[in-house]
């Protein structure tokens, strides 16, 4: 569901992570990336023909990344926000 994801980017970019001025932030739905370097066109194939194999269920998320280009466009872990309780 969106809002509860949309709830939890709000909160991370109120935190001092987010305040630095190279970070361009964007307003994009939550996602996930199927493959790097695929067309859509490509990626929705993936799906038609993943929909009746692929299992189905929930994860657990213990933490987030914030991932970031660098000037070649090539993404780097910038944060880790760990989520739940802690031990």
């Amino acid at each position: 569901p969106q809002e509860p994801i949309d709830a939890l980017k709000q909160a991370l970019h109120a935190s001092s992570a987010f305040d630095v001025q190279s970070h361009q932030w964007r307003d994009i739905p939550a996602h996930m990336t199927i493959a790097e370097f695929l067309s859509i066109e490509e990626s929705l194939t993936l799906c038609e023909q993943f929909q009746v194999t692929a299992p189905s269920g929930s994860f657990v998320c213990d933490k987030l990344s914030l991932v970031v280009p660098d000037e070649e466009f090539s993404f780097n872990e910038a944060a880790v926000f760990m989520l739940g309780a802690t031990h």
